[in-house]
């Protein structure tokens, strides 16, 4: 009996712990129980890889990976930008808060203020009119 030309491995999610992962000499497809529904891994036998093929293939990869940590580089540089900007935006929102503090203190002394001038008119207005009333004013 010669080796086959592939086989197939189980996917690593849906491994049985009593048994482990499984060989199949036919693709078997996605398990469906698994939650992605992963595929069974496809291994060909080494005599019948081309050598320029494998060649291409581990250099597309290589590729891959450059591609894949740029990306994580750029992600990682526009999280590092993203968190910068939420400490800023918390630290603006606490000076907000002390502002409004201190907006509300000064509109407290403000009214106070207003409230003791309106009450000292109040009292020269009718110091003023008890004044014109007393005798020897004339009414017009």
């Amino acid at each position: 009996m010669s080796d086959p030309e592939r086989i197939f491995l189980e996917a690593e999610c849906c491994v049985d712990p009593d048994y482990g992962r499984q060989w199949n000499s036919r693709d078997i497809g996605p398990n469906e129980d698994c939650d992605n529904e992963s595929p069974w891994v496809e291994y060909v036998r080494a005599d019948l890889v081309d050598p320029d093929a494998l060649g291409q293939v581990k250099a597309e990869n290589a590729e891959l990976a450059e591609s894949v940590d740029d990306l994580g580089e750029t992600a990682y540089k526009r999280l590092s930008k993203l968190r910068d900007a939420e400490a800023h935006t918390e630290q603006l929102e606490a000076e907000i808060v002390v502002l409004r503090e201190g907006l509300c203190n000064i509109a407290k002394v403000a009214i106070k203020e207003l409230n003791s001038t309106f009450e000292h008119m109040a009292v020269d207005t009718l110091r003023d009119a008890n004044a014109l009333r007393s005798p020897g004013h004339e009414h017009d």
